[in-house]
């Protein structure tokens, strides 16, 4: 197995500069996922110049600050501030996307919410 996931179920702060990687196999990624859900507080803060890291916070939040540098981030909602950045790497493994960035999507009647 190269890839890996660290689940969490309360808040996770990532800093100093640490990375979250896979066990160095080309298309190897170690994520972590947090099940901490608020609606004001961060599920995931990460600064500091992190990098190559994968973040999940499907029902939290999700803050990047001072220079991060992420793979990718999922969450409820994403604040970016100080220099932040997400960049998605063609190709990473996930199941929402079919066929890299490119990937489609359809609306499937019923799937919506109604506010």
């Amino acid at each position: 197995i190269t890839s890996g996931v660290i689940v969490v179920d309360g808040q996770v702060q990532l800093n100093g500069g640490s990375k979250l990687q896979g066990s160095g196999t080309t298309g190897s990624y170690l994520m972590v996922l947090s099940t901490y859900a608020h609606e004001t507080n961060p599920a995931i803060v990460v600064d500091g110049g992190n990098s190559s890291s994968i973040v999940y916070a499907g029902d939290g939040i999700v803050q990047l600050q001072g220079g991060t540098n992420l793979r990718e981030a999922t969450g409820k909602k994403i604040i970016l501030t100080n220099g932040a950045e997400v960049s998605y790497e063609t190709g990473v493994a996930q199941p929402f996307f079919t066929s890299g960035p490119q990937g489609s999507f359809s609306v499937v009647k019923g799937s919506y919410q109604v506010e």
